[in-house]
C-alpha cells in the first residue's frame, strides 16, 4: 500500500538542527504534494510580579525569521502556512 502524505507540520526554534527539519520537510512536501505548515511556539515566561513583554515585537521577530527560513517555498507550487502562536512548546 503506497503512503500518501497530505500535511506536514513542521515546529521550529530556528537552530541548525531545526533548520535542517524544515528543508527536510520542503522537499518531502514537493515529493508528495502536501501541505507544509512551519510552526514557532513563544513559551511567555510566568514571573511572580508583573512584567511587561514585548509579545507584539517577539511575534514580529519570529514571523521574519519563518519567512526567511525557506524563502523559495513562494515560489514553489505548494501550500506553505508560517504559524507563530504563544504558549508551551511541548
Amino acid at each position: 500500500m503506497p503512503v500518501e502524505i497530505h500535511h506536514i507540520l513542521t515546529p521550529t526554534d530556528f537552530s541548525d538542527p531545526s533548520q535542517q527539519v524544515v528543508t527536510s520537510a520542503f522537499e518531502l512536501a514537493q515529493t508528495f504534494g502536501a501541505k507544509l505548515s512551519l510552526l514557532h511556539v513563544i513559551e511567555v515566561p510566568v514571573y511572580a510580579i508583573e512584567v511587561s513583554l514585548p509579545l507584539e515585537d517577539l511575534e514580529r521577530d519570529a514571523r521574519q525569521k519563518l519567512a526567511l527560513l525557506h524563502p523559495e517555498a513562494g515560489a514553489a507550487p505548494l501550500d506553505v502556512t508560517r504559524l507563530v502562536e504563544l504558549g508551551v512548546p511541548y
